[in-house]
C-alpha cells in the first residue's frame, strides 16, 4: 500500500469532509483484509492527518469488522479500524509537520485561542465535559539494533 491508501486528496481534514461516499468500496477493497499498518516518519505527521487516517480506516474497514458506532474510532481497540498491530515508525527529534503542530506538541504550553476560550476547558485543553480517553505515554521504546530478516 502507498500514500493514496485512504483514497482521499488535497481537502480539509474535518471529519465531515472525508465521509467516503463515493470512495467507500475502494477503501474497503484497500483496508478489509490487513493485518497491519506501518506508519513511517511519524514525526511529520500532524494531530489533523492523524485523525483522518483514524477516520478513513475506520469506514474501510466498519462493515466487515462491524466497529461500534463512529465515535469510538480513536479508542484503542477500535484505532485504525480495528487493525491489530500498527507500528508507527520515525524519530520524532527530527522534522515536524510543516505548517503544523506534531502529535508531541504540549497543548498546554500553546497560548489559548478564542476557539479554545469557547469549546474547551482550560487547565486541559480537552473538550468540556469530555468523554475522550487521556492517554499518556510515559515512555517511548528505543530500537538499538537492527537485524536483517532472511
Amino acid at each position: 500500500m502507498r500514500h493514496n491508501v485512504p483514497a482521499l486528496r488535497v481537502q480539509p481534514y474535518r471529519n465531515r469532509d472525508m465521509m467516503p461516499e463515493n470512495k467507500k468500496a475502494a477503501l474497503e477493497a484497500k483496508l478489509d483484509a490487513r493485518r497491519a499498518l506501518v506508519i513511517e516518519e511519524v514525526s511529520m505527521i500532524s494531530p489533523a492527518l492523524y485523525n483522518m487516517l483514524l477516520f478513513r480506516f475506520y469506514h474501510g474497514r466498519l462493515k466487515r469488522w462491524q466497529i461500534p458506532q463512529e465515535r469510538y474510532y480513536v479508542q484503542k481497540l477500535c484505532a485504525f479500524g480495528c487493525i491489530p498491530l500498527v507500528l508507527h515508525l520515525g524519530d520524532f527529534l527530527q522534522l515536524r509537520p510543516t505548517a503544523a503542530m506534531s502529535l508531541l506538541t504540549d497543548l498546554t504550553t500553546l497560548p489559548p485561542t478564542s476557539e479554545d476560550k469557547k469549546m474547551y476547558h482550560p487547565s486541559t485543553r480537552m473538550p468540556q465535559n469530555s468523554s475522550w480517553p487521556r492517554i499518556s505515554v510515559t515512555s517511548l521504546p528505543q530500537l538499538t539494533d537492527s537485524v536483517k530478516m532472511k
